[in-house]
């Protein structure tokens, strides 16, 4: 009774009323436990269950999380490799090309050089243009080549840089 708050009359019908709703309360909360509802064990049991499940949700969660990182390492260990690989291969040509040897054939091959004593020979084609037979009364003009079996400057470096004949005019 004195859980109630004062109303300042003892024993007023407002108090009356309060510690009935008190009382009917009281009852229902004991009776959840004494009228075999739920026992103590029983509560216990739910709350073991209730953790239980939670465990389990979280070991999976983290059984699922492990093989996802496993999954992961195994990429990255394949990836490791590939790249190791590639960098050996970068390592070979790298000292492939900055060998002697292979810079000598270089320059005698596609870089046109000659060493001391040697002589270099340039292939001139003959042009794609058919020559006139009859011969003209006219004057070559100066800086044209009268020969007819060779190019213009421009032809033959043109020949010597893309392996093709000058395109015509």
């Amino acid at each position: 009774m004195s859980d109630l708050p004062p109303t300042g009359q003892p024993g007023s019908a407002r108090d009356i009323a309060a510690l009935l709703t008190l009382e009917r309360l009281r009852r229902r909360i004991s009776g959840l436990f004494d009228s075999g509802r739920l026992s103590n064990a029983q509560i216990i049991l739910l709350l073991m269950v209730a953790l239980g499940g939670l465990m389990i949700a979280n070991f999976s969660q983290r059984i699922v999380q492990g093989q996802r990182k496993v999954a992961e390492q195994r990429q990255l260990e394949a990836e490791i490799l590939a790249l190791q690989a590639e960098q050996r291969a970068l390592q070979a040509a790298k000292s492939y090309y900055s060998a002697p040897g292979y810079v000598e054939i270089w320059a005698h091959s596609d870089g046109k050089m000659v060493m001391g004593g040697e002589t270099l020979i340039v292939p001139v084609y003959p042009s794609a243009e058919p020559q006139d037979s009859v011969a003209t009364d006219e004057a070559p003009q100066p800086g044209t080549r009268t020969s007819p079996h060779t190019l213009p400057p421009w032809q033959v470096w043109w020949s010597l840089f893309f392996d093709t004949p000058p395109p015509t005019r």
